[in-house]
């Protein structure tokens, strides 16, 4: 029987993916409408990965050795920072100010929130439980992108800002401790804190490290996904911010089979799950390339969506057990998202060159390629039993 805390924050964790998620797809739209180019608007976008890369490791030490339901608060309410800095922002310093805020809650809360939930299932169930937990949690990543796309449509654009506000605003009043007694018990814990100690404890563990690189490649998509993709909808396709929306929709639909791809992990091996989903992920993206129309389009994105669940709760499900032996989940996931973000980072400052000199479509190809690179390399040291380069 899953436990209260387990069914808790899986709560946490749907209301805060639907929050976001009516949010994440229009503000490259958003910010083409205040008058930013691509370029510009793939430079701002690269405070995310940046402050993710600085910070995830420190604060995966702290969360190993706090309370990560304040933790995960305080994440909460710099995320309802960040959405009145969007809302109220016209000048590019208050927007980059935003996305600082956005990347230390987004990332804190997602990844806190995973290990919470990781404390609670036994290692025979993992990924089932994990998958489960996963698939809830998207249900809201699922429904945003369509909330958002409406409130965009029939009011204006900042509408879905000021409502994910609104909502964060009353899940920041749940997360507060539930009387005195505990509000002073719940302190910060400060360890004695290296940005390299973690990544290096990370980096040596040999299916760590082909995850790593697996991580850095997937996470390269990003600037495809989240800037040129709704940008693609909107001025190459001439479609509408609900458009966007269902795109988004059919990209995440099959999330909510996490929990059977997790039990599936469970009995053949999660590394078979995680080079399986990244394949498939790898291929619809250049496939992108060549989508002629907008059915196309969502065709590839639905497909696509399988290998990216393959992947999430194939890489989560392997991590948290090699975490949990170790007592370090929030520390192993946040230094994997911090060696993850640095691929997002680089692509970040590629993608606004590439795209100005070969166009948009380009970079869906170039992501495609560049995982199946990374998963070639990745493969010998995700295998069981076969040494990694180096190793004895």
């Amino acid at each position: 029987m899953r436990s209260a805390t387990y069914k808790n924050f899986t709560g946490v964790n749907i209301v805060f993916a639907f929050a976001q998620a009516m949010v994440v797809p229009f503000l490259a739209p958003y910010l083409a409408q205040a008058g930013f180019s691509s370029g510009q608007i793939a430079l701002m976008f690269t405070v995310f990965p940046f402050v993710n890369i600085i910070f995830l490791p420190l604060f995966g030490r702290i969360a190993d050795n706090s309370s990560r339901r304040l933790i995960i608060r305080y994440g909460v309410l710099l995320e309802l920072a960040a959405l009145i800095l969007y809302i109220i922002g016209g000048h590019w310093a208050v927007i980059v100010a935003a996305r600082f805020f956005d990347a230390i809650a987004s990332m804190t809360v997602t990844l806190i929130v995973l290990a919470k939930i990781e404390d609670c299932v036994s290692r025979e169930c993992r990924g089932k439980d994990t998958g489960l937990s996963l698939s809830l949690a998207y249900l809201g990543q699922l429904l945003g992108p369509l909330a958002g796309g409406f409130l965009a449509d029939y009011f204006f654009i900042r509408m879905p800002f000021i409502t994910s506000a609104l909502i964060l605003l009353v899940l920041s009043f749940w997360l507060r401790p539930a009387g005195p007694g505990k509000a002073g018990r719940a302190k910060i814990k400060l360890p004695s804190l290296s940005w390299l100690s973690p990544l290096r404890s990370f980096w040596s563990h040999r299916a760590l490290r082909g995850m790593g690189i697996l991580g850095m490649v997937m996470h390269a998509a990003n600037p495809a996904m989240q800037v040129f993709l709704p940008l693609l909808i909107v001025e190459r396709l001439g479609m509408s911010y609900k458009a966007i929306g269902v795109a988004m929709f059919f990209q995440g639909i099959t999330h909510v089979l996490q929990g059977v791809l997790g039990s599936w992990g469970d009995r053949i091996g999660h590394y078979k799950v995680v080079l399986t989903g990244t394949g498939a992920y790898a291929l619809c993206l250049a496939g992108i390339f060549f989508a002629p129309n907008y059915a196309w389009l969502l065709v590839t994105l639905f497909i696509l969506g399988f290998g990216s669940s393959m992947w999430n709760v194939g890489a989560w499900s392997l991590m948290s057990e090699i975490g949990e032996g170790e007592r370090t989940e929030a520390q192993v996931v946040t230094s994997y998202m911090t060696i993850a973000k640095m691929g997002s980072l680089i692509s970040f400052l590629l993608s606004a060159w590439l795209v100005s000199v070969f166009g948009i479509s380009f970079i869906f190809l170039l992501n495609g390629a560049v995982i199946a690179l990374g998963m070639s390399v990745a493969l010998f040291y995700l295998r069981p039993g076969r040494p990694s380069p180096g190793e004895g």
